[in-house]
């Protein structure tokens, strides 16, 4: 049974993610609000509906407790600086190339995995089956696209590419510091990704502000 829970979690994540990328590319390229704007209500609508689930949950640790962390505050600020980058990708490219231009990251942490002086120094980079899984499927989708006839690798390291490889890599590093403070009961994620949604609403507030 529990590789079958897994197997179901895992192919609900792919439908939700993949579902959630067909809608930030059609909000945010057809939709006549200002990207800023528009950025803020696609956090504040799941914030309010966070808040008010919150008191169902049961935690030990308080939501301002949380809130207040520095481990919250960084990884809602590399979340904030992700959410920007792919937001602005959708904007401006196909679904398809901003997933293939996701995927890059993990590729460079997987090759950087197999070089054995990284690999044995720092286990962020310690290589597993995993690794060597990602590395060869994430090979394979880049032969693909440079098959196609209109596929160009380096149209993957157009501006937009540049900003979500850049803050995918920068999440990836800041999430390895923080491994010990990541929450494991469901009560505690879900208080966390409610408190980095709030902080995500902040951080877009000023930029809100000076761009309308």
């Amino acid at each position: 049974m529990f590789p079958l829970v897994i197997s179901a979690v895992a192919c609900i994540n792919v439908a939700s993610r993949s579902s959630l990328n067909v809608m930030d590319r059609f909000l945010f390229s057809r939709s006549k609000m200002g990207f800023f704007q528009l950025y803020f209500l696609t956090n504040i609508f799941p914030l309010v509906l966070g808040l008010l689930i919150l008191p169902l949950c049961e935690v030990k640790v308080g939501f301002w407790e949380c809130f207040w962390t520095w481990p919250c505050v960084l990884l809602a600020l590399t979340a904030h600086l992700v959410g920007m980058s792919f937001s602005y990708a959708f904007r401006q490219c196909q679904v398809g190339q901003v997933v293939i231009k996701a995927k890059l990251p993990e590729l460079i942490f997987a090759s950087l995995s197999l070089i054995p002086f990284i690999s044995n120094q720092f286990p962020l980079f310690s290589s597993d089956r995993k690794t060597y899984c990602v590395l060869v499927t994430t090979l394979l989708g880049l032969m693909l696209l440079g098959l196609q006839k209109k596929g160009k690798i380096a149209s993957l390291f157009d501006r937009p590419g540049v900003y979500i490889i850049g803050s995918l890599v920068l999440q990836m590093l800041c999430c390895s510091l923080v491994p010990s403070s990541t929450p494991k009961a469901l009560g505690e994620v879900f208080t966390l990704s409610v408190a980095m949604l709030l902080w995500r609403c902040c951080f877009v507030v000023p930029q809100l502000a000076a761009f309308t």
